[in-house]
């Protein structure tokens, strides 16, 4: 276990990831990780307008796994206790900052997430802004707890297109990861 975890952290080091948390994930947990996310930022030196964009993604992302996740820890053996699993990381290439995360979600809302995304990314940023404004007078999809408005939030602090991706598990599960630059 001792070599593995090394292992682990060495390729953490190698991609330069200098945050990575996999588990069940709570607001407060949220909290806990963007202060601690900020305070390294500010550490390196990092602009504000960098700081809050990482933030801005990271707390985005995290609201996605708590929100949508279908893997599910049960606190206790009451059933409104439970907490969303997944993974988020944050590291460094290349000049920017990257906000990475994934969980399992039903594989029937694998075409929907690609088709909003891919959407997005054909977007300029005024178009952005616009389809953001739209989205948000139209409010959710019956059964949807959002617009979309969360992968259109972030988008609109990068100038980079979201990158995402499905791996299917079985006929009814895929984990999804998105991964954006900021």
């Amino acid at each position: 276990m001792t070599m593995r975890l090394f292992n682990l952290r060495e390729c953490f080091s190698k991609k330069k990831i200098i945050f990575c948390y996999s588990g069940p994930m709570s607001q407060d947990l949220m909290v806990e990780i963007g202060n601690t996310l900020k305070s390294k930022m500010q550490q390196d030196s990092f602009n504000r307008s960098m700081v809050a964009k990482t933030f801005a993604i990271l707390v985005e992302q995290v609201q996605n796994i708590i929100h949508y996740s279908t893997e599910q820890t049960v606190l206790r053996s009451l059933e409104e206790s439970k907490l969303s699993n997944g993974i988020v990381a944050v590291g460094y290439e290349k000049k920017s900052y990257f906000v990475s995360s994934g969980n399992m979600i039903h594989i029937k809302d694998k075409d929907k997430i690609a088709a909003m995304i891919d959407k997005i990314n054909s977007l300029g940023p005024e178009e952005k802004k616009q389809y953001y404004k739209e989205m948000r007078k139209k409010g959710p999809d019956e059964g949807s707890r959002g617009a979309g408005l969360g992968f259109i939030e972030m988008a609109r602090k990068t100038e980079h297109p979201v990158d995402y991706d499905f791996i299917d598990i079985d006929k009814n599960f895929c984990f999804f990861t998105i991964r954006l630059h900021i």
